[in-house]
């Protein structure tokens, strides 16, 4: 199977060459691995690899696979992951003529039913989670303006991580997220209250969290200085929730949804809340609600809590 290990390691530069981020690429890796290692349990030569029988006989696989505990059968939204994805490097080698044929293009893809995210916290119960938040200690007030902000914005764990204090404009109220998911850039409207936050964290607390190091750009640092590691804002999350006595398992990604439920519950329009959430379709948005025009900024304002509610005293 040197061919194939070839065309994997070129399809992996090639994703490096489009400013697919790093955990993208392992994502990539790890799925082309899993349909390589179908092909050596079934001892599939190399000129069969993509054979539309193949991949047939790839999702019959799929479909009898059990998950990493030997136990039970593969999630439905696992088994969409590990064979939707396939399709784009099976794209891609037909794109750059390795292969004369995309098996994909006659089969029908596993479909899984889209659902709700569990455990998406209600207003009562963010508002108890932000003020169970103490406000007198350099990281404290830290971990409060990420809440404010997740929650007004609804951003990813990799762009707060990677904000920088260049990316705001308090001023307008407005982040530029650089290179979100997709190598995408958007700009998106926050809140009134988490602007106060930012300004007052940036102004007062992110200085003496960084020790006097001026050159630091990155906007949310640790007590060492250094720049949040995604397990690092996954433990402030936990922690903070546990902290605040709610009986439920939260996560970042839940305040993400959290944000878009108030602005639906607010009337505003699916697209922008596809617009505000930075899904390139708007199919993964349409699990919340229809649509009506209006303005980003506007329907952000009228319709997210976070303009009128949380007037904590700084």
């Amino acid at each position: 199977m040197k061919k194939f290990e070839k065309y994997k390691s070129n399809f992996l530069k090639y994703l490096k060459t489009i400013n697919r981020s790093s955990s993208t690429i392992a994502s990539y890796d790890f799925i082309i691995g899993y349909y390589q290692n179908f092909l050596k349990i079934k001892n599939i030569q190399s000129n069969y690899f993509y054979i539309f029988q193949t991949i047939i006989d790839y999702k019959k696989y799929l479909d009898e696979a059990k998950n990493k505990t030997a136990v039970s059968d593969l999630k439905e939204n696992t088994k969409l992951h590990l064979f939707g994805k396939l399709s784009v490097f099976f794209r891609y080698l037909l794109d750059n003529q390795l292969i004369f044929i995309n098996p994909f293009d006659k089969i029908d893809q596993i479909k899984t039913p889209v659902k709700l995210p569990k455990n998406i916290p209600q207003q009562d119960e963010v508002l108890n989670i932000l003020n169970s938040i103490p406000l007198s200690k350099l990281t404290s007030y830290r971990d409060r303006t990420i809440f404010e902000l997740v929650y007004s914005t609804g951003i990813r764990r990799m762009e707060i991580l990677n904000l920088t204090i260049y990316d705001l404009d308090l001023n307008n109220g407005f982040i530029h997220i650089k290179k979100g998911k997709g190598a995408k850039d958007r700009i998106i409207p926050v809140g009134k209250t988490a602007c106060e936050f930012l300004a007052y964290y940036i102004r007062e607390i992110r200085l003496k969290l960084l020790k006097g190091n001026c050159s630091e750009q990155i906007l949310f640092v640790s007590q060492h200085a250094k720049k949040i590691s995604r397990q690092g804002l996954q433990a402030i999350f936990n922690s903070r929730i546990i902290k605040s006595n709610i009986k439920k398992k939260f996560s970042c990604h839940s305040f993400r949804h959290a944000c878009a439920t108030e602005m639906l519950k607010g009337k505003a329009s699916i697209r922008h809340v596809q617009e505000m959430l930075g899904h390139s379709y708007l199919s993964s948005t349409q699990i919340y609600t229809h649509i009506q025009p209006l303005d980003l900024f506007e329907v952000h304002k009228k319709t997210h809590p976070s303009w009128t509610l949380f007037d904590e005293e700084k």
